[in-house]
């Protein structure tokens, strides 16, 4: 009685050449296995898509053209592409969320850590700054990820959504 899979394995290490292989081959066996017992797939993407542009603050909204900058977000965007595909030629439901960075779980992301401690410890906290501006992120917390998943669940969601603000 599976009615959703929610895809979210990824190799340890994904940041390397290697990982691409292995994430579009896990993708790809996930599809399958979708396909032959017509699943609707949940997957996490990430705002890395967007990594590309340059400039002080983009909004970064579902219209928004994918523009991937290094191997995380360049393998985000084959495995958005191989999705859009299986959506075209097989009739896939998929509801895809691109989160920003999550946070709240772990000790990830590690800056954000190491930023709290120095806080805490009263240490100096040294920031840098890139040409074109000071660094940003837009945050999600874990836990309203972990709803979003559900609420695409319950709903049936079918298409492309970006979770967080969309600005940094």
């Amino acid at each position: 009685r599976i009615t959703h899979l929610v895809h979210l394995a990824n190799p340890r290490v994904y940041t390397s050449n290697h990982a691409v292989g292995e994430t579009l081959v896990m993708l790809r066996n996930v599809l399958e296995v979708c396909s032959d017992h017509n699943l609707h797939l949940i997957y996490p993407s990430g705002g890395e898509i967007y990594s590309g542009y340059r400039g002080k603050e983009i909004a970064a909204d579902e219209k928004l053209p994918p523009n991937p900058q290094g191997v995380k977000a360049e393998t985000q965007w084959l495995c958005e592409l191989l999705i859009g595909h299986h959506r075209l030629k097989y009739g896939l439901r998929c509801g895809l969320l691109r989160s920003p960075v999550l946070y709240g779980a772990a000790n990830r992301p590690k800056f954000l850590w190491t930023f709290v401690a120095h806080a805490r410890a009263g240490e100096p906290i040294y920031t840098h700054e890139y040409r074109n501006g000071i660094p940003g992120l837009d945050l999600l917390h874990v836990n309203d990820f972990c709803k979003a998943v559900s609420s695409s669940i319950r709903s049936g969601f079918e298409g492309d959504a970006n979770l967080g603000s969309g600005r940094l």
